[in-house]
């Protein structure tokens, strides 16, 4: 199947766990009672939100719109470095910590929700590793965010759509010209479900987007291939010097 869907025993043993050690917040580690959350109101407060008329928004957005391969973007977070979420994607990118993902993502979920039109049909699409670089790690992390926002939403999440046919070097100390070669043609639509692109919208989604290289360049293969709309989601945005060297 192409569509990833939580199963009935990953969801008792959750539950099991849980009960033998008592949710904790994965901010702050204080105990959480009978939330269903597991990061607490506190550490949100702690992470600064981005609106629509935030200039970071309005320049990421004119950036990655005017490029033609984007449709819109949705993000609910600056990135802030040494602040809670940096703190919380690190944990999510390379210490397993993937209930972090997930409910990151309920919070773009809520936001595609207050949507209507494209959004309200498109499929998710998490933005793919390279194989030996998800065999190193174990997981993708974009998975679990875009698991989050389809328990908000119940859009499919479409995580074999893409695939990331060439390991290309980390992007975290390139110009904004040098990440745009580096990711340029990288990924590829899976064969075997091309045929159900053109036509479909989809959400792109990614724990943060920086300079929009890396996002639009998988936009540019699904529009290839006949979509007919595709939105960014992110967690975080972030400004290029800022994220340089802390994720």
């Amino acid at each position: 199947m192409l569509e990833v869907r939580s199963s009935p025993l990953s969801t008792t043993l959750r539950a099991f766990y849980e009960f033998i050690y008592p949710p904790a917040c994965l901010g702050c580690e204080e105990y959480l009672g009978e939330s269903t959350d597991r990061i607490c109101d506190t550490c949100f407060q702690k992470i600064k939100p981005i609106t629509h008329d935030d200039p970071l928004f309005k320049e990421m957005r004119e950036r990655l719109v005017s490029g033609g391969q984007i449709d819109g973007l949705i993000s609910a977070f600056h990135f802030e470095k040494d602040g809670t979420l940096q703190s919380l994607i690190h944990h999510l990118k390379y210490e397993e910590m993937t209930r972090a993902g997930f409910e990151l993502g309920k919070k773009i979920g809520v936001m595609i929700s207050a949507f209507g039109g494209d959004l309200s049909t498109a499929s998710l699409v998490p933005v793919p590793l390279h194989p030996s670089k998800r065999r190193e790690r174990g997981y993708n992390q974009s998975v679990y965010v875009a698991m989050g926002m389809r328990s908000v939403t119940e859009l499919a999440v479409l995580a074999k759509l893409l695939h990331r046919k060439r390991n290309t070097r980390s992007q975290t100390t390139l110009n904004i010209e040098e990440r745009r070669n580096n990711v340029r043609s990288a990924f590829e639509v899976n064969s075997r479900y091309a045929a159900s692109v053109a036509g479909s919208s989809f959400i792109l989604v990614d724990d943060v987007i920086t300079t929009g290289a890396t996002i639009q360049e998988c936009a540019r293969i699904l529009k290839e291939h006949g979509a007919k709309s595709v939105f960014a989601a992110s967690v975080a945005l972030a400004d290029h010097g800022t994220l340089k060297d802390t994720v």
